[in-house]
């Protein structure tokens, strides 16, 4: 019993190798609206893995609607969901990914979203860095 709970808190503090994602610069906003971003989230070595579809439909004044469609381990979709980005930071109620955290960031340098995944009742984030595609 006391090896579960030295190794439970050995995971929940330990950091994965592979980093927290890809560098992100800039604060800017969108250029345009609507605009579409996706990519992979995944463990190397490891069949953990998540294609994630951010779309943006409306932004203004540090406020907008957003979906997402993610399909994968855990296949999710949120519809028409509000966010406000400050600096890079894009918050959003993630209720609709049962139970998923998630950190997102808008690097508008490489007009890019940086994503942290935590699947629900997973230790570990998932980084993915979301590139431009068209809607």
């Amino acid at each position: 019993m006391w090896t579960m709970l030295l190794l439970g808190s050995a995971v929940n503090a330990w950091s994965p190798p592979w980093g927290s994602g890809a560098s992100c610069t800039g604060t800017g906003d969108p250029p345009e609206v609507p605009a579409c971003y996706e990519g992979k989230a995944s463990i190397p070595i490891s069949p953990v893995a998540e294609q994630v579809k951010l779309s943006v439909l409306e932004y203004s004044g540090g406020k907008g609607i957003l979906t997402i469609h993610a399909t994968g381990l855990s296949p999710e979709d949120c519809g028409n969901t509000t966010f406000t980005k400050t600096g890079q930071e894009i918050q959003f109620d993630a209720s609709c990914l049962s139970g998923a955290k998630v950190d997102a960031k808008y690097c508008s340098d490489t007009d890019t979203i940086n994503v942290e995944v935590q699947p629900s009742k997973f230790p570990l984030k998932v980084p993915a860095t979301l590139t431009k595609v068209a809607c």
